[in-house]
Parts: structure tokens; sequence; C-alpha cells
């Protein structure tokens, strides 16, 4: 089993209040969502990585040759990063479900890593 590293990262507010809203209605740390959004980015970001050494490799006359099929890969790597960023917060359109059995009681509070 490989050793997991970790990885220090400062995000703007929102961002940081984004992640904690969905940390409630998911039931899940911050650290989690966060490992999840790499997780989904992951792909992407490899195919980006192999463009980019793709081109570092090429000769001056192929780079210029191969540089409108590196743009559309590069166009379509940014869609799909979009598309997982945009997803991750669809969590928030949705009001959480209610599973309290009394409905007058106050729900559970979690202490979140801040």
């Amino acid at each position: 089993m490989k050793k997991k590293k970790h990885l220090s990262v400062v995000v703007s507010a929102e961002f940081h209040d984004l992640l904690v809203e969905l940390a409630k209605y998911d039931d899940k740390t911050m650290s989690d969502l966060v490992r999840e959004l790499f997780e989904t980015l992951e792909p992407g970001l490899r195919q980006a990585r192999d463009l980019m050494a793709a081109a570092h490799n090429m000769s001056e006359e192929a780079r210029k040759v191969m540089m409108p099929e590196i743009v559309r890969h590069g166009e379509q790597i940014e869609k799909n990063i979009k598309y997982g960023m945009e997803n991750i917060g669809t969590v928030l359109k949705e009001k959480p479900k209610d599973r309290r059995k009394d409905k007058d009681q106050e729900p559970p509070r979690r202490k979140l890593p801040l």
C-alpha cells in the first residue's frame, strides 16, 4: 500500500465556506472533500501532465504541427475540470434530508477542523 502524502493548501475564504457547507451536508470532513475533489480532477491533471511532457520532448517543428491538437486537448481538460468543480458544488443546491425522528430536537453539531 502506498503511503499517503500530506499537502497543505491555502484557499480563499469563499472556497473555505463552500467546503464547510458541503462538509455539513455530506457529513464529511473538509479533508475528505478536498481529497475527493483532487481525485475527481486527477484524470484531467494526468492528461495535462502527459501533454506537457510530450510537448517538452518534441522538436520545434513537431511542436508547431502538434500545437493545435495540444490546445484542443487542453481545452477538453479544462472543461473536464470545470465540470468536476461545478458538480462538487451541486450538493449545496439540495436541501439536506432531515432524518431526525423528533423534528423539534436540535440537529447534532459536528466540530469541523478549521
